[in-house]
């Protein structure tokens, strides 16, 4: 069954919740020729926010032909980005950067209508261009990002002006058949088929790209499945959101594979689990980082794990005690000179999930899925990941923590 394209699109769009409704009447109506759309910016998870990207699709509304728009905040224009989502081009995607403080909420007001003045955008910023087989995202003179445009390895390359992030040995996203275990690695096909790869929306605040395919599955039809991707101007990450129609849950786990620079020894560590745990990794070794669900009634067992050990084995290195909370669900994975941030929503939530890091600088992250799936539920794998220079501390300016709970669009009513 193939999902639902609202559904879908609340699935992939995941830098902002958006709820409620707007003021606009029936576009065949009589309406003014300047309409507003008011809504909250809330910070949830009590942390300062630098220039933290913002996407909403703005509610029961389809562009009309010579409709403006303009960002407000307290009567001041700010810098936006508005987009007609691709492919039917009805939808409008709103991208702005904000810096709130702490549990702060902040109003802004979406002014549109063709008598409404064209809010300005940022000069510079993302550039997008689609060539010899790459899709390649750019903010000269900081970063670029290069995607293989049949998906295999997820990532080709993350490259700041000194400084590159990945090598060329990424196996990308994977997927098991529940029956088997047997790891099926995604590739979509280049050209024509029933792959399509296309630019959601481009601006220089954020570009959208969406994969869209089958994967061959045994004991029945190929799965629909999307991956969408999205990158911003104000922060060095890509933020992927993969989707698979399984509504004869078939799939027993979704992950990725990435293979990251690291030069030199020890490869050094951070794990977001009940508190933030690290280690180093010397050659040949390995650390598993693994998170399960809450217990239900009668389970015992501690709700996540580390063990870390070389060619004798893992031993166990931390353990969550009966009194810690969830794991947060990130890595950092750190030279004397990079650092990649990996984050991944839901953690643990639906089944178990782990990492597993290795001192070369491979890490994989698999998604088990223990509960029954239901027909109108997708599966869903959504991370982050962030490059920065080492220390993390200086910069990255934006947390994990902080990658995990994005800011939250609330539309007035």
């Amino acid at each position: 069954m193939m999902l639902d394209r609202r559904r879908f699109l609340g699935h992939c769009l995941g830098s902002a919740a958006v709820a409620g409704s707007s003021r606009i009447a029936d576009a065949g109506a009589n309406v003014p020729d300047r309409l507003t759309l008011p809504f909250h910016l809330k910070e949830t998870a009590g942390l300062r926010r630098f220039g933290y990207p913002v996407h909403a699709v703005l509610p029961n509304h389809t562009r009309e032909q010579g409709t403006h728009y303009r960002l407000l905040h307290q009567g001041k224009v700010v810098p936006a980005q508005f987009r007609l989502l691709e492919p039917d081009q009805r939808e409008v995607i709103l991208a702005f950067n904000a810096s709130p403080g702490p549990l702060e909420t902040t109003d802004y007001t979406v002014e549109f209508g063709p008598s409404a003045t064209p809010g300005a955008e940022p000069r510079g910023g993302l550039s997008s261009q689609h060539d010899a087989g790459l899709f390649q995202i750019r903010n000269d003179p900081y970063l670029t990002s290069s995607i293989p445009e049949d998906l295999s390895g997820l990532i080709s390359s993350i490259r700041t002006k000194d400084l590159e992030y990945f090598t060329p040995h990424s196996r990308g996203l994977f997927l098991t058949d529940r029956e088997s275990r047997k790891r099926t690695t995604l590739k979509l096909p280049r050209q024509g088929g029933d792959g399509s790869a296309v630019w959601r929306w481009q601006g220089p605040i954020s570009v959208g790209l969406r994969f869209t395919g089958t994967v061959a599955m045994p004991g029945g039809k190929p799965l629909r499945t999307i991956v969408d991707l999205s990158f911003v101007n104000s922060k060095s990450w890509i933020e992927t959101t993969w989707t698979i129609d399984d509504p004869d849950d078939r799939v027993g786990s979704m992950g990725f594979d990435l293979s990251l620079l690291i030069q030199g020894e020890p490869a050094l560590v951070d794990c977001g689990a009940g508190s933030t745990v690290y280690s180093h990794l010397r050659s040949g070794e390995v650390l598993s980082f693994e998170s399960r669900p809450a217990p239900k009634l009668g389970e015992s067992g501690p709700r996540w794990l580390m063990e870390q050990g070389g060619a004798s084995g893992l031993k166990p290195f931390a353990v969550a005690t009966p009194t810690d909370r969830a794991a947060e669900g990130w890595v950092h994975v750190m030279d004397s000179t990079r650092c990649s941030a990996i984050a991944v929503a839901d953690f643990a939530r639906s089944g178990p999930d782990r990492f597993t890091i290795e001192a070369g600088g491979r890490v994989e992250l698999e998604r088990r899925f223990t509960l029954p799936a239901t027909p109108d539920r997708p599966k869903i794998l959504k991370f982050w990941i962030h490059v920065v220079p080492t220390p993390v501390q200086v910069g990255a300016v934006t947390s994990p923590q902080a990658m995990l709970a994005p800011l939250v669009v609330d539309w007035a009513g």
